[in-house]
């Protein structure tokens, strides 16, 4: 857990957590320092509905964007599974976590920008490409979009709004999807992503 906190997250803090529950409003716990933070997620393993906040932050005020104090990946989320493909009529998402995975690879080799991380959210993705710098929010959104027109072209489905959205709250390894899948990293094979190879 703490390295791949350590890993996708700003070395300095505050960073937040939360903890969604039907009907109530979620619960946010906010923590000082990335140790603090491994901390709180180790200690609702296992949990329902439990997200981490992808940027570092002012203060421990909110979670909006002008709050975000800095990035440090960029990040995909790419939708699969029987529900959310019935729901969209198939549009945007792929109907087994397994032809997501093959879209990455092919989107993967055409583009070479390899992941730093592949998580599997309980049905579908979450994709980390881990930079070498730590990007305020207007540098770090010139990227994002530019990562969104790249899926774009190259026809990878992907929720567009996670990958601009720099105040973006992701599942926690080792916590469960409300339908039941657990949240795991499926591969770290990708060191940190330099400015200059994304500029190429």
């Amino acid at each position: 857990m703490r390295d791949f906190l350590g890993a996708v997250l700003p070395a300095q803090g505050p960073y937040r957590l939360l903890q969604f529950f039907s009907g109530r409003k979620p619960v946010t716990r906010w923590a000082d320092t990335l140790d603090g933070l491994s901390e709180l997620a180790e200690s609702v393993a296992g949990k329902t509905d439990i997200y981490f906040g992808t940027a570092s932050y002012k203060d421990a005020s909110s979670g909006e964007a002008d709050n975000v104090r800095l990035n440090k990946a960029l990040r995909l989320d790419i939708d699969a599974g029987e529900t959310k493909w019935a729901k969209h009529k198939g549009e945007g998402v792929y109907r087994t976590q397994r032809e997501a995975l093959l879209a990455l690879k092919d989107f993967t080799s055409a583009t070479r920008l390899k992941p730093s991380y592949i998580l599997s959210s309980g049905t579908g993705l979450h994709i980390y490409y881990v930079l070498e710098e730590e990007l305020a929010p207007v540098r770090w959104r010139e990227y994002a979009a530019r990562l969104h027109e790249l899926c774009t072209v190259s026809s990878l489905q992907v929720d567009s709004t996670v990958t601009q959205d720099v105040t973006r709250i992701l599942r926690v390894p080792g916590t469960l999807h409300k339908e039941g899948g657990t949240v795991r990293v499926l591969a770290g094979i990708g060191a940190p992503i330099s400015l200059e190879t994304l500029d190429s």
